[in-house]
């Protein structure tokens, strides 16, 4: 992609190319709540997770995660986003995709920071259908419901609706 500089294959092709000098982006002390909505329409999202447990009596366990990925020269706005919720963890991968994440799976800090953001400042596209899903099944797990079974399969059920499983 563009945003990832030159490549190596270009330099070799067109050796007297000169790429141009990025200048440093002054990032602000204090983000719009309308620009992290987009940021994340964009380059976040919700997904929820159902694994084998031998922990639980359904044997199986619900996790929750919000995140957002970006190179990892970004780091300092994911940093900004991570104070913007006051909460989450941002890490660098430590794999060679040179991504780095910010990350919140805590449910209760799900509920108290993330959710409270998204019914203010809504996702304007087809992500916001992934959020809708993600916060009603977070609302079935805080109420127990998911350690029965109608309960937990309804958040499968949300799980088809979400992101790369929805039909439309």
């Amino acid at each position: 992609s563009i945003n990832r500089g030159t490549s190596k294959k270009v330099f070799f092709l067109y050796p007297n190319i000169k790429p141009v000098i990025r200048p440093r982006v002054i990032l602000p002390l204090n983000l719009n709540p309308y620009w992290v909505s987009g940021f994340v329409s964009g380059d976040g999202g919700f997904s929820i997770v159902i694994r084998p447990s031998n922990s639980y009596k359904l044997k199986q366990q619900v996790a929750f995660r919000f995140h957002i990925a970006q190179h990892n020269r970004d780091i300092e706005v994911m940093n900004l986003i991570s104070k913007f919720f006051n909460c989450g963890t941002v890490y660098v991968r430590s794999n060679s995709s040179q991504l780095c994440d910010f990350v919140v799976q805590d449910t209760k800090l799900l509920l108290s920071n993330i959710l409270p953001h998204f019914e203010i400042y809504p996702i304007l596209n087809l992500k916001y259908k992934d959020y809708i899903c993600f916060k009603k099944a977070l609302e079935i797990f805080l109420s127990k419901q998911h350690l029965k079974q109608e309960g937990l399969d309804t958040i499968k059920g949300f799980i088809l609706e979400m992101n790369s499983n929805r039909l439309n």
